[in-house]
């Protein structure tokens, strides 16, 4: 990701502390519970019914996702791009039918998305991503991972060529 687009540092470290943006932007995606337990179930096929009573059994909605979309799928994939162009579009949903059209916008991600996949991006609108490492740790890992392996910019290139 480092390599083929640079430009998303910044969406990326925002994305794994939980949140679109800086905070003083205010940017969030107002996602509840029962609305995401609406899309799982539209997704994997599953009543809403069983879906919640995985969850209050199991207590992690992002679990309970993977296992319902594993009985029903298995391969599925989105981009790190997709996932968060879908956030933000849901963060923007707002008057009549907002409810409805974030909905459609989280059951139609987590259908594209592999099991895996999908538990991540629901425990991430849960808000709770469960990644252990906080702000600075990831920090200091994207800021190594860009000095392991440099984006090539144009000037850059061009002095190679030389």
């Amino acid at each position: 990701m480092i390599v083929k687009s640079p430009h998303e540092m910044a969406e990326l470290y925002n994305f794994l502390i939980v949140r679109l943006a800086p905070e003083y932007e205010g940017i969030e995606t107002n996602i509840g519970i029962e609305l995401l337990l609406k899309a799982i179930a539209k997704a994997s096929g599953i009543s809403k019914k069983i879906v919640k009573e995985s969850f209050l059994e199991k207590g992690d909605l992002g679990l309970v996702c993977q296992e319902v979309l594993s009985a029903t799928k298995i391969k599925g994939n989105v981009t790190f791009a997709e996932v968060f162009e879908s956030f933000r579009e849901i963060s923007q949903t707002n008057g009549l039918d907002a409810v409805a059209r974030k909905e459609k916008v989280v059951a139609g991600l987590l259908g594209k998305a592999s099991p895996e996949e999908a538990k991540y991006i629901v425990r991430w609108l849960v808000g709770n991503l469960k990644t252990g490492a906080g702000d600075k740790t990831i920090m200091t890992a994207l800021a190594k991972a860009i000095v392991l392996n440099p984006p090539k910019s144009k000037s850059t290139v061009m002095l190679d060529e030389n």
